[in-house]
C-alpha cells in the first residue's frame, strides 16, 4: 500500500463522521440562519468523500489483484452509504411536513420510522464491519467472509433494537391497558361456593357500572362465574345513570358499586371503583370481599373470646414486635363476620366462659393459667365449646418457669388429660430449614408439608408438593392415651422427618441424645362421652405448637392462613364451608437446603455446559460439512 492510500485510510473515518457532525449541527440548531444550506451542504460533502475513499480503495485493491480485500472495501462502503440514505429521507421528510411534523398522517409516521430505522441499522452494521476489519488481515490474508459475518450479526442486533423501539413507542401511544395479573383472583374459590350452597335463600346480586370501563370486566367475570354456580342467585348489570329508580332503591350514588341483597332489609355493598389503578386493591381480593359480603348476609354474627392477661400475643398489644402481633389474624376473623372479645380475669375468667361465647382462643401464653380459669374453660368444652390454642417458648427478658415447671401448668395438665403432651424444648431441622437471619439459629426456622388425613387439613394435603406451613421456634407435641376417655384426639400436622429436638440449644443435632424423627406439632380432639346420644352438642380443641403460626410476618404465607382458616372452621363445625380462596398471589413455594443446592449448580453449571455441548456439536458438523 503506497503513501497516498496510507493517508485516505487515515482520513476516511475522521472525515465521515466530520461530515455527519456538521449535518446534525446544522439541521438540529441553525436551520434558520442564512448560511444553513452552505453549512448543510458541506457536511454532505464530507460524508460523500469518506464514502468515496473507501470505494477507491475497493477499486484500487481490485487493479492490484487483491480481491479478497477488496471485497471487504466493498462491505465497508456499504455501511457508509445506508446512513446516508437515511439522511435522504429525513431531509424529504422536513421538505413535505417542515422541521417540526405533527407526525398525524401515515406518510410522516412511515417516514419517521424509515430513515430511525435505517440510521440504527447502518451505525450498527457500521460498528461491527469496521470491527471485524480492523481484527482481520490485509492483503492477501484478508477475510470478507468474517467481516461479513460480523455485518450479519450486527444487522439482526439492530433489528431487535428497532422492533423493542417500535414496541414501545407504540405502548406509549396506545391508550388502552391490559393488565390480566387479576384474571386469576376473578374467579370463586370453592369457600365461597360452598357458602352459596349451604345458603337456601335467594340472593339479589346488582352490579352498578357504565357501559365502556377499565374495571368492569374484572368484576363481570367474577359475578357472572358466581352466579353461574348458583342458581339461587340473581345477576343484573346496570349503569347508575341509566336506572337511577334501581340506584335508589339501594342507595347508590355513584356506579363502581355492588350490591349483595338477601332481602329487602339486609344487603352488603362493594366499593370498586372506576379507575383500575385505585381498583387493583379491591381485585386482589375480590373473592375475600364477595366472601365477607355472604358471609354477612347468610349468618349471623358470631362471638370468639380471645384471652389476655398471660402474655398472648395481641393485635392490640403496645409493641413494635411484629413477631408477637396478631393484626392479620384479626383482620382475617373479622372477615368471616366474627366479633372479637378479650377476655380474661377483669373480666370473669376465672368464674365461666360468656354463654354468647362461639369459640375461646388462647394465641401463645407465657405464664400459667390459673386453676380457676382452666376449670371454666373444661367445663366450657364439656358442654360442646371450642378452643384453640397455639402454644408457645419461653420468651427473652420474661420472668417465667423452666420447661419442666410449665409442663405441670393448669392448662398444659388440661391438654394432657385431652391426650395432648406438650413439650417445652425447641424443634430444631439442619437440613431443611428457611434462610431468615443468616444466623444459626434458623435451624429453628422450619417448614412442613406433613399433613395427615382430617378435615382441617383437606386442603393443604391437596397441595402438599407445593404448599408449606412456616413453624418458627416449634414446640413439639405428642399423642398420649386420654385420662378422659371421652376425648378423641387426632394428628394434624407432622414436621418433616429429619428434624430433631434441640434439647441444648446448640443449633446442632447431638447424638445419640437426640435423633431425627417427624413430630407432631398440631392436634385436634373431639370431646363426646360414650353412649351420649346422636344430639349431643361435642366439644372440640384444636392445638398447635407454634404461636408464631399466626403472627403478620408468618401468616402472610398463603399455606398458614389455610392452615388456620381451615382448621377453625373445623372447630366451629363449619366443615360445609372448608375451602382456600382465590387470590392473587400463589401458594408459597418453599425449597430445601438440597434444592437450593440442586439450583444452585444447576444453573451455573449445568445450563452453561449443555450451551457449550450444543455449540460444540454444531460446530463440528460444519467442519464436517
Amino acid at each position: 500500500m503506497n503513501r497516498l492510500a496510507r493517508i485516505l485510510l487515515w482520513l476516511r473515518l475522521p472525515v465521515y463522521f466530520l461530515g455527519w457532525s456538521t449535518s446534525f449541527v446544522a439541521l438540529r440548531y441553525l436551520h434558520a440562519e442564512t448560511y444553513y444550506l452552505s453549512l448543510l451542504g458541506t457536511g454532505l460533502f464530507f460524508i460523500v468523500f469518506g464514502i468515496g475513499i473507501s470505494c477507491w480503495l475497493a477499486w484500487w485493491n481490485r487493479r492490484d489483484g487483491l480481491t479478497a480485500e477488496s471485497k471487504t472495501w466493498i462491505l465497508v462502503s456499504s455501511w457508509m452509504f445506508i446512513p446516508l440514505l437515511s439522511l435522504s429521507l429525513y431531509l424529504l421528510q422536513r421538505k413535505w411536513f417542515g422541521p417540526d411534523p405533527s407526525f398525524e398522517s401515515l406518510k410522516a409516521k412511515v417516514l419517521l420510522a424509515s430513515w430511525l430505522c435505517l440510521a440504527v441499522i447502518g451505525f450498527f452494521v457500521g460498528a461491527g464491519v469496521e470491527w471485524a476489519r480492523l481484527h482481520s488481515g490485509v492483503g492477501p490474508l484478508a477475510e470478507p467472509k468474517r467481516v461479513k459475518r460480523s455485518a450479519q450479526s450486527w444487522f439482526f442486533v439492530s433489528l431487535v433494537f428497532c422492533c423493542l423501539v417500535a414496541i414501545n413507542y407504540a405502548a406509549s401511544q396506545k391508550n388502552q391497558s391490559l393488565d390480566r395479573s387479576y384474571l386469576k383472583a376473578s374467579k370463586p374459590s370453592e369457600s365461597t361456593l360452598n357458602i352459596l350452597k349451604v345458603n337456601t335463600k335467594p340472593i339479589r346480586l346488582v352490579v352498578f357500572y357504565p357501559k365502556e370501563n377499565e374495571v368492569k370486566p374484572f368484576v363481570e367475570e367474577y359475578v357472572k362465574a358466581l352466579a353461574q354456580q348458583n342458581t339461587s342467585m340473581s345477576l343484573k348489570v346496570v349503569d347508575r345513570e341509566q336506572d337511577p329508580g334501581l340506584a335508589e332503591t339501594y342507595q347508590v350514588s355513584r356506579n363502581g358499586q355492588v350490591i349483595l341483597a338477601l332481602d329487602d332489609q339486609r344487603k352488603e355493598r362493594i366499593d370498586i371503583g372506576l379507575k383500575l389503578g385505585a381498583a387493583k386493591v379491591v381485585l386482589k381480593n375480590l373473592d375475600g370481599e364477595f366472601q365477607k359480603a355472604l358471609l354477612a348476609l347468610t349468618s349471623e354474627k358470631r362471638v370468639v373470646y380471645f384471652s389476655r392477661g398471660h402474655g398472648e400475643y395481641s393485635w392490640a398489644a403496645n409493641n413494635d414486635d411484629p413477631l408477637q402481633s396478631t393484626k392479620l389474624l384479626e383482620k382475617f376473623l373479622r372477615s368471616q363476620n366474627y366479633n372479637l372479645k378479650f377476655f380474661g380475669t377483669s373480666e370473669g375468667s376465672t368464674q365461666r366462659i360468656p354463654d354468647d361465647a362461639a369459640a375461646v382462643v388462647i394465641v401463645g401464653p407465657d405464664r400459667s393459667f390459673l386453676k380457676e380459669e382452666v376449670s371454666a374453660l373444661e367445663a366450657y368444652v364439656k358442654k360442646g365449646g371450642k378452643i384453640f390454642v397455639l402454644m408457645d417458648h419461653e420468651r427473652p427478658g420474661k420472668s417465667i418457669k423452666s420447661g419442666d415447671q410449665r409442663e405441670t401448668d393448669p392448662l398444659v395438665m388440661f391438654l394432657k388429660s385431652a391426650g395432648i403432651g406438650v413439650k417445652f424444648d425447641m424443634l430444631a431441622n439442619d437440613r431443611n430449614f428457611v434462610r431468615g437471619t443468616s444466623t444459626p439459629s434458623d435451624v429453628w426456622f422450619l417448614f412442613t408439608n406433613v399433613f395427615l388425613t382430617h378435615p382441617a387439613t383437606s386442603n393443604l394435603s391437596k397441595n402438599e408438593e407445593r404448599a408449606a406451613v412456616l413453624l418458627y421456634q416449634s414446640l413439639p407435641l405428642t399423642l398420649m392415651p386420654p385420662q378422659d376417655k371421652a376425648w378423641l384426639t387426632q394428628e394434624l400436622m407432622r414436621t418433616l422427618p429429619d428434624s430433631f429436638i434441640d434439647r441444648n440449644r446448640n443449633f446442632r443435632l447431638d447424638e445419640p441424645a437426640e435423633k431425627r424423627e417427624s413430630l407432631s406439632v398440631g392436634l385436634a380432639s373431639v370431646y363426646r362421652p360414650e353412649g351420649s346420644k346422636p344430639e349431643f352438642k361435642e366439644g372440640r380443641l384444636v392445638v398447635f405448637g407454634d404461636a408464631s403460626l399466626v403472627v403478620d410476618p408468618v401468616l402472610r404465607n398463603q399455606a398458614n392462613l389455610l392452615l388456620f382458616s381451615d382448621s377453625f372452621k373445623w372447630l366451629m363445625g363449619d366443615t360445609n364451608i372448608i375451602g382456600n380462596l382465590n387470590s392473587e398471589e400463589d401458594i408459597r413455594i418453599v425449597h430445601s437446603k438440597k434444592e437450593d443446592v440442586v439450583w444452585f449448580y444447576g444453573t451455573i453449571l449445568l445450563v452453561p455446559l449443555l450451551v457449550l455441548l450444543a455449540g460444540f456439536l454444531a460446530t463440528r458438523n460444519k467442519k464436517k460439512a
